[in-house]
């Protein structure tokens, strides 16, 4: 079983890897990996806050931010960022790590193929 401090770790080393590696996409993402972003960030956001981890929380609503403002439906968006932080709070109190792995690496995967259009925000 992954001590919470590893996990942390797992958990800070995945989004930082996502945001910092380089990946060929365009400069639009579909529909869908908008919504998908929305939701990490809104996972990290709630996440980060639940373990005092600032970097966390405020990378999540950067990336949350970044497809706010390049995206025409605020609403799903929002709702996204929501959702994400729903989920993030009910694994920190079921404690089901995981799940939360898998969740992670969708993350990370959604950011990496959609890097160039967060680059292209400002």
């Amino acid at each position: 079983m992954m001590n919470v401090q590893r996990f942390n770790s797992l958990v800070a080393g995945a989004l930082f890897f996502a945001v910092a590696s380089v990946a060929s996409a365009g400069e639009s993402a579909s529909t869908e990996d908008a919504i998908l972003l929305a939701e990490c960030g809104g996972f990290f956001n709630a996440y980060g806050t639940l373990v005092g981890r600032a970097d966390l929380s405020s990378t999540g609503s950067r990336l949350a931010s970044k497809v706010l403002d390049r995206e025409g439906d605020v609403r799903s968006v929002a709702v996204s960022f929501e959702r994400g932080g729903e989920f993030a709070e009910s694994w920190h109190h079921t404690n089901e790590q995981a799940e939360v792995v898998d969740y992670i690496q969708m993350c990370s995967r959604v950011v990496s193929r959609n890097m160039e259009y967060l680059k292209a925000t400002t």
